[in-house]
């Protein structure tokens, strides 16, 4: 998790940040499941995770145009690829599909 969210702290564009943290869930299905189901632990990977999601916010704060609530879009990106990577845990969608459906939501909420 520490590498995901050295690579949301640098340059990359925010849907190349996203597409790593997607891929990080997927490989990483057992600590997937835990930052999705138990927000009370203390453990380090849900510290490096609560991180990932400030640095998402303060690439969001950052973006060119104006979000007024980037805290909220915040949490709605990351419920989104949540749900995206919980289909392709599943086998509901490929890595193809889930990459062009996180674009689209993307550019949806960041316009």
């Amino acid at each position: 998790m520490a590498q995901v969210t050295a690579f949301s702290q640098s340059n990359h564009a925010l849907l190349d940040i996203l597409n790593e943290y997607v891929q990080f869930l997927i490989k990483n299905k057992s600590l997937f499941l835990l930052i999705c189901t138990n927000e009370q632990t203390d453990l380090e990977e849900l510290n490096s995770s609560r991180l990932f999601q400030k640095s998402l916010q303060h690439k969001i704060t950052a973006a060119p145009h104006h979000i007024e609530y980037p805290e909220q879009l915040t949490t709605i990106i990351l419920a989104a690829i949540h749900g995206l990577v919980l289909s392709n845990t599943l086998k509901i969608s490929d890595h193809q599909k889930t990459h062009k459906l996180l674009e689209q939501m993307t550019n949806s909420l960041i316009k």
